[in-house]
């Protein structure tokens, strides 16, 4: 059903807006599983701890989802 998709969408657009690229990306490729390497610039731990909420969120939605 589209909706769902739609619906899905939706709620993975508001959690990767609480988190700048590049370090929305990863948390997001990280949830499912991904290696997604090592960050190229220096991360502050007020953004690695942000991070790491980030994707514990995503990992919820995934749980949730029975993606993961």
């Amino acid at each position: 059903d589209a909706s769902v998709v739609i619906e899905r969408m939706r709620a993975l657009g508001t959690l990767v807006e609480q988190l700048e690229f590049p370090a929305n990306g990863a948390a997001l490729m990280e949830a499912r599983g991904l290696s997604p390497g090592l960050p190229k610039t220096i991360v502050a731990p007020a953004t690695k701890a942000r991070s790491d909420k980030l994707l514990a969120e995503f990992r919820n939605l995934f749980r949730e989802w029975k993606l993961i």
